[in-house]
């Protein structure tokens, strides 16, 4: 067997000789497993999306702390896509990426494994399609989008990320037409998604303040595990035009969640205030029905629109294993609803016709 071919970062520029980029093109080009590392500190500001990932590859930075990749908010990071792929990336910040599933990093990669390590992935964006006018897909993954394949992330931190749509308009001002923008957390999965038959491993890792409309941390419908010591906390699941679900995890139809010597704590699950037609109801605890001792409260309230899950939503035909874990301190609280929630999902629900009833504390 041939010994992996090495290809060195000397610079941030995005483009030439030295650049990440140029060794990603080598690795491609180059058959067998290869090694990307680094003699340079910094941070790399992309021009362009950086090309897919198509061969195996070890990416070894210099430190979270020492080297960022910047999508500068316009381009996605990593894609890797290929068949049985074994990568592995260590030691950087991505941050600011953009695109319309996995704003960092976008995976699909069947019967192959990514592994993540040491790694920091902060305020990227997963901002959906236009389909047609005014048309849009939300987007998944504002983080990771793990599309097939297995993905495994060790002593990582996944933060600050979003998925939603981003939609373009113009608006008449002034004599004239001017662009606008805005952005939606109408999507799935602010910090990770994983999607039916791909599999997400978490060990000492942290998810916290992302957001999405379902699944402020993690949107499942695979198979995810979060254990030794990881943490989903303060992730907000953020309702425009859809229901939020799940602040902390969403784990939707067919999905299988296990979660072992971890915690899930303070999420939410809000929807916008502004949004005052959809008169909803709360669900407490989202339908995860859960009794263990000493996993503590699940609040829900709804007014608005529906809000689910503070904690962790599970749907119908989801699976979901809890041990030796903490779920405390979640939320799930809607926007205000010209037809208020009837509050009857706990012994102390009222009625308003101008916000909704709160709902009482779930039985767990």
């Amino acid at each position: 067997r041939l010994a992996p071919a090495q290809f060195i970062v000397t610079t941030v520029k995005d483009v030439g000789d030295g650049s990440l980029r140029k060794a990603i093109e080598e690795a491609n080009a180059t058959p067998g497993p290869d090694e990307i590392g680094f003699k340079k500190s910094g941070t790399v500001k992309l021009r362009s999306d950086l090309p897919a990932i198509t061969e195996s590859v070890t990416i070894s930075g210099p430190g979270a702390a020492k080297l960022k990749v910047s999508g500068a908010a316009e381009f996605q990071i990593f894609s890797i896509v290929g068949e049985d792929l074994d990568v592995a990336i260590s030691g950087l910040t991505l941050t600011k990426g953009a695109a319309a599933s996995g704003g960092a990093i976008y995976v699909k990669n069947p019967d192959g494994t990514v592994t993540l390590s040491n790694t920091v992935i902060t305020k990227n964006k997963a901002i959906g399609a236009k389909v047609v006018e005014y048309n849009y897909n939300p987007g998944s993954g504002g983080g990771v989008a793990i599309a097939a394949g297995t993905v495994n992330i060790e002593k990582s931190k996944i933060t600050g990320n979003k998925a939603g749509t981003l939609e373009h308009f113009t608006e008449y001002r002034g004599g004239r037409y001017i662009p606008r923008s805005m952005f939606w957390t109408d999507g799935q999965g602010g910090g990770i998604s994983v999607q039916a038959g791909a599999v997400l491993n978490l060990t000492n890792t942290v998810i916290r303040g992302n957001e999405a409309a379902t699944g402020g941390g993690i949107h499942n419908a695979g198979t995810t595990a979060a254990e030794m010591r990881s943490t989903i906390s303060r992730n907000l699941a953020n309702g425009a035009y859809e229901a939020a679900q799940g602040g902390g995890i969403f784990n939707a139809n067919g999905g299988t969640i296990s979660i072992v010597d971890s915690k899930v704590s303070g999420n939410r699950a809000a929807s916008p205030t502004f949004f005052t037609s959809l008169g909803g109801y709360a669900i407490v605890g989202g339908g995860l029905i859960v009794k263990y001792p000493g996993i503590g409260t699940v609040i829900a309230v709804g007014t608005g629109a529906a809000a689910s899950g503070g904690g962790l939503f599970n749907a119908a035909d989801g699976v979901v294993s809890i041990v030796a874990s903490r779920i405390t301190g979640n939320k799930a609280k809607g926007g205000h609803g010209e037809m208020g929630a009837s509050g009857d999902t706990g012994p102390d629900g009222t009625y308003d016709s101008r916000r909704g009833g709160r709902g009482g504390i779930g039985d767990v």
